[in-house]
């Protein structure tokens, strides 16, 4: 609280010295037009002449008074320029240690390369620094190598322009997908081709898949589901009115049917088929060959698909991928399999606008920035080392507290 009223004192009263500086302009022209009133109503030479000097003064005054002000005034911008360029370049230093801290075994020169090599994807991929930072961060704890890390931030950053979303956010959902599969069964290019084949066949993005794609990759890779089976049905339920977040759910509670045993649909499984759904699925086959067995004992029985289920969620999703769903979702299972170059295809086309290219440069000028600073941060870090030495023993004499409480007097 004391810290805080010394602060407001201080400003105030260079606030107060700014208020004074104007006061004294307005006096000193108001001086010039009495000076200029009283040399026309003076007849003698002497008094004339001593009215002409008076304005002169006052001309001069005002001038000074005016000059002051304008030094002031642009001293005060190329502070503020200052300034937030050095809290530009602590942001970015501060983030970047950040993620320095994932990596215990990183060497100086490991760091001064991760950020000559943030600055210079962030020119080439046209992306800002405080935009890459955040995502670089997601991919190392997400357990991307090292080596690696800027070959998959590539993938994500063409994701997030063709996506229309965050790189962060393309991170996420990609790392995820490549965590919980592994990288030997899918790469970070091949998920985010599937999942723009989906933005392409159903009524999604690629952020609300990002955003929901939690509720059913646990359950589905618990059966070995292929990431292709998830983002065909993600495509043909929502193409059908089913949201994404609701499709995920209801895909997930499904996939969560099969694999526990004790279920209907595990049980009925097992009995039309002499195999798990897990085993059903490493022999080759896909969602649809399970849910078109499910489907004939559904018919054999008299019932719709949905009553094999426990829950509502899981009857719904497969009600929405068989009958009149059947043939879109063979369409878009088919369609994932050319989903090969989507992603580029996509990015290729946003990255065509002007607004694409305005950020390319709003990315170089902060790169540049960033340049700036980091060549005069030795100085500067000792400066602020020195400052903030100067003030602990201007608080241990007191003198601090006499400065604040004199300018308050």
């Amino acid at each position: 609280m004391q810290d805080n009223r010394k602060v407001r004192v201080i400003f105030e009263a260079v606030l107060n010295k700014f208020t004074n500086n104007v006061k004294t302009a307005a006096k000193a022209t108001l001086e010039i037009g009495d000076a200029g009133e009283k040399a026309s109503k003076r007849a003698n030479f002497d008094d004339s002449a001593k009215s002409a000097d008076n304005l002169d003064n006052s001309l001069k005054k005002v001038t000074q008074t005016l000059k002051a002000m304008a030094i002031g005034y642009a001293g005060k911008k190329l502070f503020d320029a200052g300034k937030e360029n050095f809290m530009f370049f602590a942001d970015y230093q501060k983030k970047l240690t950040e993620t320095f801290t994932l990596l215990p075994d990183i060497t100086q020169e490991g760091m001064d390369r991760m950020s000559e090599d943030v600055k210079q994807f962030s020119k080439d991929m046209k992306v800002m620094p405080e935009e890459v930072l955040p995502a670089l961060y997601q991919a190392i704890s997400a357990s991307v190598p090292e080596s690696k890390v800027f070959d998959f931030l590539e993938v994500a950053r063409k994701s997030a322009v063709g996506g229309v979303t965050e790189t962060s956010t393309a991170v996420d959902v990609l790392t995820s997908v490549v965590n919980a599969y592994g990288d030997d069964v899918i790469s970070a290019n091949k998920a985010s081709d599937l999942m723009f084949m989906a933005m392409r066949k159903g009524k999604t993005t690629f952020e609300e898949m990002a955003s929901n794609m939690y509720s059913v990759l646990p359950a589905a890779k618990s059966l070995e589901v292929p990431f292709e089976n998830i983002t065909a049905a993600i495509a043909t339920m929502t193409a059908m009115g089913t949201p994404t977040a609701q499709s995920t759910t209801q895909l997930g509670r499904m996939f969560l049917e099969f694999s526990k045993d004790g279920t209907k649909a595990s049980e009925i499984f097992l009995q039309a088929t002499n195999k798990t759904f897990k085993q059903f699925i490493a022999e080759g086959n896909n969602l649809q060959d399970a849910l078109n067995i499910m489907d004939a004992v559904a018919k054999k029985a008299g019932v719709e698909i949905n009553n094999l289920f426990n829950t509502a969620e899981a009857g719904n999703a497969a009600l929405a991928l068989t009958g009149k769903g059947a043939i879109r979702f063979s369409e878009d299972l088919k369609a994932m399999e050319e989903s090969t170059g989507s992603t580029e295809k996509a990015y290729e086309k946003m990255s065509g606008t002007i607004s694409f290219f305005l950020e390319g440069i709003r990315a170089k000028i902060a790169v540049f920035k960033l340049n700036i600073a980091d060549k005069y941060f030795p100085e500067i870090q000792d400066a602020i080392m020195k400052v903030d030495e100067s003030f602990d023993r201007l608080e241990e004499n007191g003198s601090l507290d006499r400065l604040a409480e004199s300018i308050g007097g």
